[in-house]
């Protein structure tokens, strides 16, 4: 489905997913990378094409989150945080860091789940200069839309013989995990009973 939807829309398509993640909203935005760079690898998108428009679309849609951030702010977050689990505690030590250190923030801070989906708010609420904020923003997206984009080609490239290996090996690994299971569930059932 992802792939269709790469194949019919190309980089415009990969623009508005990101563009949509990049907002908080839970999106496979990152997913939508990792194909287009395996289109990549297959010589049906553009590289740099790609590329710019992942990093253009996560740069805009976070400058919108930061400005949502800084103007709908920390009553929004005392109110629906719990929704986003997120707790007034989990908002008072994440301004705390982010002024501490804003680079390690929001360049690193964006590749922790949870995280990442709040930190352009967290930004905006905290006051955080515009510039900096476009600037760490700009060296996160080159970085996670390079990373991405690099799985999505490599794994591109040798399909042919992932696949091969997968039909060989998925067999061994579900009897693997199957007898890991079953282990488990005994051991925990000896455990239960002495217990008792």
């Amino acid at each position: 489905m992802m792939m269709h939807y790469l194949s019919t829309l190309g980089v415009a398509g990969l623009f508005i997913a990101i563009f949509i993640e990049s907002l908080g909203v839970p999106f496979p935005g990152g997913i939508m990378v990792v194909f287009a760079g395996f289109m990549v690898g297959q010589g049906r998108l553009n590289l740099y094409h790609a590329l710019f428009s992942a990093v253009a679309a996560f740069v805009l849609g976070s400058i919108v989150a930061f400005f949502l951030g800084r103007y709908v702010g920390e009553p929004f977050f005392q109110r629906c945080g719990k929704y986003l689990n997120f707790s007034p505690r989990d908002l008072n030590q994440a301004q705390v860091r982010l002024k501490h250190s804003s680079a390690v923030f929001i360049i690193l801070g964006r590749f922790i789940p949870g995280l990442s989906n709040v930190s352009p708010y967290l930004a905006g609420i905290s006051r955080l200069g515009l510039g900096r904020f476009i600037l760490y923003n700009f060296i996160f997206a080159l970085l996670w839309g390079g990373l991405y984009l690099g799985i999505g080609i490599f794994f591109g490239h040798r399909w042919s013989y992932i696949s091969g290996k997968l039909q060989i090996g998925l067999p061994v690994v579900a009897i693997i995990l199957s007898l890991i299971y079953l282990g488990f569930t005994s051991i925990k059932k000896k455990l239960a009973r002495k217990k008792l």
